[in-house]
């Protein structure tokens, strides 16, 4: 598998903290359960690798919510085991 190919079937579990949820809801009016919905359930459009120099490598993924939302999020690795952090994530329509 190419490293800059990222593996849709790896994203198995999501773990946010609580200062992001709150970001989420107050800044983007979004719910968690909407950023699952972008990517667990299999409707994520598109997704690639991209490389912060302060923070590392990171996954941008852009996927619909059941309400035909478009979410762009970002999630960095955990470990192998497909385990992410959600760092961010908001509706690219608005």
């Amino acid at each position: 598998m190419a490293k800059d190919r990222p593996p849709h079937e790896y994203i198995a579990t999501l773990r946010i903290s609580r200062k992001v949820l709150e970001k989420l809801h107050s800044k983007h009016d979004l719910s968690l359960e909407e950023v699952k919905e972008a990517i667990l359930l299999g409707a994520h459009l598109s997704m690639r690798w991209d490389y912060d120099p302060e923070r590392g490598r990171r996954l941008f993924v852009w996927g619909l919510t059941t309400d035909g939302r478009r979410l762009k999020v970002v999630l960095y690795p955990v470990d192998d085991d497909g385990v992410w952090r959600i760092a961010s994530a908001w509706d690219v329509d608005q």
